[in-house]
């Protein structure tokens, strides 16, 4: 039977110190927390996806040793019902839940100020996800709990499961530090008063906190600030990827960290802001004197690109891309952010979309997903697609046109207008039922303007809340223009799209 031999990390207040602990691996059961496809916004979806190639390196040498690996997914956790790793799980037989200990909650330095993106354009509460990264590997031999995310039924599960393999010690990894790692149901803390040993992987895991760049503070301190607070308060922490590369268990290979990226956009998120904005650049699971560099010009960054060595200030649209080095050579994978730099706001409309009698206006919906040159009963004028005010980017708007995704409005061009004024998004009514859970994180949008045939202007891919503006000059003569919303994700689901304060101008 395979010893796993840990250096468990505490803090008291003579400072850190370390105690070697000694447990059969057989013993020990690895709890993932929370390793979704999403997060609430773009930073934090970049920031917790960078985990999961360490993760999966480590989750195969404690598979190695003999440990158990549980997958804790909570919220998406009955998506996967019927799979053999969850009815393993939901078959045990239910008891009464054990409490051992009285252990106090952990309390975190934070103050309640939530915003991975940090100043500038921030995005509403809401959710992304709908399943657990699809990166992260989930193996046949492993287990998913299933049921009640909170709650002593929800912990039973877990507990059923660490007594039907006598399971002693529970090593977590996993999002967010600082909440869900200790407060869901699978989580450290009711484990831990149900008798169990508990550890944290503190190179496996985020909090989940803010991005301040003028103060130097990024969501890596707050996960440094959690970590300590949980060695200082609740338990002991370790290294596991040097625990596992000191018992041969570290698979060599390629190295598997990124760079983060703060704030982080991508192709299908991307970061929008106003004139510019502050872009820092950290490493922290990489080896020591691992020099970032990087690149604004959409080449490949490389030793012979810019060092980074203080908070990048970026005023254009672009992609931000980097990679460690040290002695030349790669010492983790490259990061990439995606952002877009929003046009002044228009002024308003002289002459109103809502007005107009459109050419062409469709609706997925009308005969089954076909249209014709007609105006489709579900697009909305001055009203949103079905009924109810028109809702963009947490505002309502009076007046504007609403369409279901994929949508088409033709409308002919009279000689005096010079401009086309607008802004367009995803209704938020994607946002009414559980402020978009499953719902928001499939529906992405790509809004274009064409004129006599040819792309005038388009928005990048916008998700839910994200408003883009239009100001587009209409050369003279011209005769038609065509406003369109395509879905801009495989797989995307239709949903609503407003063009609102959405006109002409002839002055």
């Amino acid at each position: 039977m395979s010893v796993l031999r840990l250096d468990c990390r505490r803090r008291d207040r003579s400072g850190v110190r370390v105690e070697t602990v000694e447990v059969a691996a057989a013993r020990v059961g690895v709890v993932v927390i929370d390793m979704w496809n999403g997060y609430p916004c773009c930073t934090g979806r970049g920031l917790f996806a960078a985990l999961v190639p360490r993760m999966n390196r480590a989750l195969t040498g404690m598979r190695a040793l003999g440990a158990t690996v549980i997958h804790a997914p909570s919220d998406v956790s009955d998506q996967y019902v019927g799979w053999p790793q969850a009815e393993r799980v939901a078959s045990l037989p239910r008891y009464e839940l054990p409490r051992v200990r009285s252990i106090a909650a952990p309390r975190f330095p934070f103050d309640g100020q939530t915003c991975l993106c940090g100043p500038g354009i921030a995005c509403p509460y809401m959710h992304h996800w709908h399943a657990v990264h699809p990166d992260l590997e989930i193996a046949e031999q492993d287990f998913l709990l299933v049921g009640p995310v909170y709650g002593s039924a929800g912990t039973q599960r877990l507990h059923a499961l660490c007594r039907q393999r006598r399971l002693t010690h529970l090593l977590y990894l996993g999002i967010a530090t600082n909440n869900c790692v200790v407060s869901k149901a699978a989580g450290m803390l009711y484990l831990a008063r149900a008798g169990l040993e508990v550890i944290l992987a503190r190179d496996l895991t985020a909090a989940y906190d803010r991005y301040d760049p003028d103060a130097g503070y990024t969501n890596d301190a707050a996960t440094a600030r959690a970590v300590a607070a949980l060695e200082e308060q609740f338990c002991a922490t370790v290294n596991l990827g040097a625990e596992l590369a000191r018992a041969g268990c570290w698979a060599a290979g390629p190295p598997v960290d990124a760079v983060h990226i703060m704030p982080w956009g991508h192709a299908d998120q991307p970061y929008l802001f106003e004139d510019r904005f502050a872009a820092t650049l950290t490493f922290p699971s990489g080896p020591p004197g691992a020099a970032i560099h990087y690149t604004l010009d959409g080449g490949a960054p490389s030793p012979a690109a810019p060092r980074y060595t203080a908070p990048l200030t970026i005023r254009s649209s672009g992609v931000l891309r980097a990679r460690p080095f040290a002695a030349g050579e790669a010492q983790g994978v490259e990061s990439a952010s995606h952002f877009f730099r929003l046009a002044p706001p228009p002024p308003a409309p002289e002459v109103h979309l809502a007005d107009l009698q459109p050419l062409r206006a469709t609706s997925p919906r009308l005969l089954d997903g076909h249209t014709y040159d007609a105006v489709a009963p579900e697009v909305g004028f001055d009203g949103a697609a079905g009924g109810g005010p028109l809702r963009i980017g947490g505002r309502r708007h009076e007046r504007g046109v609403a369409t279901l995704i994929p949508s088409h409005l033709v409308y002919a061009l009279e000689p005096g207008w010079r401009r086309f004024v607008a802004l367009a998004g995803l209704d938020d009514a994607l946002l009414d039922e559980d402020h978009g859970m499953l719902a928001a994180s499939r529906v992405a949008v790509c809004f274009r303007v064409h004129v006599d045939g040819e792309r005038a202007a388009a928005s990048p891919t916008l998700r839910a809340a994200q408003v883009w503006r239009f100001d587009v000059p209409l050369p003279a003569g011209a005769a038609v223009i065509s406003l369109v919303a395509m879905i801009a994700l495989a797989g995307g689901r239709c949903a609503a799209a407003d063009w609102v304060a959405a006109g002409f101008l002839a002055s």
